[in-house]
């Protein structure tokens, strides 16, 4: 009967903490999503990688989908996000760096998609407007409209890549208020009406060109 006891009391044991790590695991997953200012679908870097396109990335265990506000939480594991292929949202709160490999698409015209970090090689479009609030490395790519993509007050842009010939604005505009640079022989090429409004300092390094 001893032998008995011991067992349920190590089984009992065995559950609570169990149950602990269950419980501890829920929250790790929920935490930061109550900072976004909206969110249906929050990252949580569940599957220890930075795609977007892993699933076990986000909770609930989804991709994001056009009819989802996403949310990537400061708290959550990783530096940030590849969105890898093409992804089309409503909108986008990133608080950790976002990099766009593939291409984004926000459509929401009325909830501002806000990115802490912003790393471009693919695509940004979409009718909803987007801001980037710390750093933006426009390596190569395009950015289309009719969204308006704000460089804010206090962050800055910076036009990479020289020679590429592959930084294209496209019906859209590009609103700085901050600080941008062109590097050295770097190009912005413009399609479709668009436009790029300066309010705050721009700086062109030798034969950059827009």
């Amino acid at each position: 009967m001893a032998t008995h006891g011991r067992r349920l009391l190590l089984s009992l044991g065995i559950a609570a903490v169990v149950g602990a790590l269950g419980a501890t695991w829920m929250a790790m997953r929920s935490a930061g999503a109550a900072s976004c200012t909206i969110a249906t679908i929050t990252w949580d870097g569940g599957a220890g990688t930075t795609s977007w396109e892993d699933a076990t990335n986000w909770n609930p265990d989804r991709l994001p989908t056009t009819t989802d506000h996403v949310c990537i939480p400061s708290g959550a594991p990783g530096t940030f996000v590849s969105v890898n292929a093409s992804e089309t949202v409503l909108s986008v709160e990133g608080q950790k760096q976002v990099r766009i490999p593939g291409s984004l698409e926000v459509t929401s015209t009325t909830q501002t998609s806000a990115l802490k970090s912003l790393k471009l090689s693919g695509t940004l479009t979409g009718a909803g407007s987007r801001t980037v609030a710390g750093t933006f490395i426009w390596s190569s790519g395009t950015i289309a409209g009719p969204g308006t993509t704000t460089v804010a007050a206090g962050a800055t842009l910076a036009v990479t890549n020289a020679f590429c010939f592959c930084h294209y604005l496209d019906g859209t505009t590009l609103q700085n208020n901050g600080t941008a640079s062109m590097a050295v022989d770097t190009y912005i090429l413009f399609y479709n009406g668009a436009t790029l409004a300066n309010a705050g300092s721009f700086d062109l390094a030798d034969n950059a060109r827009m």
